[in-house]
């Protein structure tokens, strides 16, 4: 009988897309908590800028504050943000 070659293809990667700019941090955390323990390996997040600049170079920090801390608790657990 003839054998199979082994299996050679790598492991499967994983991406989800997030909105953090409408989630509360405690939202975000419990958000990560769930990217985490489900094998997520990157995470995309959509950045309106409609909303963060609303009027021509006024930016809403509260906003931008939301990316800020999503990139860096993504970072923290090993998770590449996008």
């Amino acid at each position: 009988p003839t054998t199979s070659p082994p299996i050679t293809s790598k492991p499967a990667f994983y991406g989800i897309n997030l909105h953090p700019v409408w989630m509360t941090t405690a939202e975000q955390d419990k958000a990560y908590t769930y990217v985490v323990d489900g094998g997520i390996q990157t995470v995309r997040m959509d950045v309106p800028w409609d909303v963060i600049e609303q009027v021509k170079g006024t930016y809403r920090a509260d906003y931008l504050g939301r990316i800020d801390y999503a990139v860096d608790q993504l970072t923290k657990k090993g998770v590449k943000p996008l």
